[in-house]
């Protein structure tokens, strides 16, 4: 093909060829080459400057771009256990031994990442093991309300956060005050509006990670920013999903309660913005597993290993029952959900047997 045939194509066919529905049938009818080597890599063969022109001067290239494109499609579409079965194996394979605060000592990986489908009240909740969901739903609240003391949750026989609690337990500014009180701005109230008033907005974040307080707080937040995006589907309904950063993640016993606690957010912010929920987008920058977890880790791969479609295609359901306020007011939406925990309703949840495992503190 002639670079004037090229030009020719890339103006008047690029849409009819890379639009997301074409570019399927596109490369699914280009077969792959036989001889080419995964292991050989293409690293500085190409430098070109139309980026387009490579997939008809290197078929080589093109056979790249096939595999990551069935693989990527593949990875955003697993259900989310699978996902997280594949980071604690990736763990055990690649991780690299690292000295900890704690002094346990971690295998550890870098850029985790979960996409996880929250539609139609979908929720993420492990099946290897099992997770008790009404201590971390209360947790969810407590950090809502902006509550920064574990008196509200030992009342609710949540007793989890005591070890890192003063006297009084009180743990600092961390991350509910964070959340409702940051330099004296309400982040909940404020992306609220945001979504109401503009929600096509690329600016709809809360950031929990406060320097100016480090120092006051027990623990310093591990999950810190959070951005809500509103979307269409093709019936122009607008959609929720929500981008969650964490620095650091115990893969064992942090990361599957923050699953639950990171989608009860999204349900309720949901709930008072109007906008249904989609996906849930969650990157853990350090994902590590203490070295005390090992043989935990190992059993529970073998629960996914020993019956992979009970794990792995079963789908549990959160619906929150208490409609908001004709006001939308936060605090009185919240104040319902506290005083009737039965109004977080969770169906077909069934799993292996807990998995006990100490905390590294």
């Amino acid at each position: 093909m002639s670079q004037k045939d090229k030009e020719d194509f890339s103006k008047e066919n690029n849409q009819k060829y890379f639009k997301e529905t074409e570019a399927n049938d596109f490369f699914a009818n280009v077969e792959p080459e036989e001889d080419f080597d995964e292991d050989e890599g293409i690293a500085g063969e190409f430098a070109p400057e139309d980026f387009q022109s490579l997939f008809f001067e290197n078929p080589r290239l093109l056979n790249v771009f096939i595999n990551i494109k069935k693989a990527s499609n593949y990875v955003f579409n697993a259900p989310f256990e699978l996902q997280y079965a594949a980071g604690l194996s990736n763990i055990l394979e690649r991780g690299t031994l690292s000295t900890d605060r704690t002094g346990t000592g971690t295998l550890r990986i870098q850029n985790q990442k979960f996409v996880i489908d929250m539609s139609n009240d979908l929720f993420p909740i492990l099946r290897g093991k099992k997770i008790f969901t009404d201590k971390i739903i209360t947790e969810a609240l407590w950090m809502l309300r902006g509550e920064t003391n574990t008196k509200f949750l030992v009342d609710r026989g949540v007793n989890y956060w005591n070890q890192w609690a003063n006297v009084d337990g009180e743990l600092g500014p961390i991350y509910g005050k964070q959340m409702r009180n940051f330099g004296e701005i309400d982040q909940l109230r404020t992306v609220l509006k945001q979504l109401k008033d503009s929600p096509d907005s690329r600016r709809i974040l809360m950031t929990l990670w406060n320097p100016t307080e480090l120092h006051l707080q027990k623990l310093p937040p591990c999950h810190l920013l959070y951005q809500l995006c509103v979307t269409t589907d093709k019936n122009g309904e607008d959609m929720l999903d929500m981008h969650v950063t964490q620095r650091s993640g115990d893969s064992f016993l942090g990361v599957p309660y923050d699953f639950v606690l990171f989608g009860v957010f999204m349900k309720v912010i949901s709930k008072l913005s109007g906008i249904r929920c989609n996906k849930m987008h969650y990157v853990i920058n350090d994902f590590h597993m203490y070295l005390n977890h090992e043989v935990q880790v190992r059993q529970y791969l073998d629960n996914v290993a020993e019956n992979k479609d009970f794990v792995i295609n079963g789908l549990s359901w959160l619906h929150v029952e208490h409609e908001v306020p004709a006001n939308k007011d936060i605090d009185i939406y919240l104040d319902n959900l506290v005083a009737r925990p039965d109004f977080f309703v969770i169906n077909n949840y069934n799993s292996y047997p807990h998995i006990k495992a100490e905390i590294a503190v």
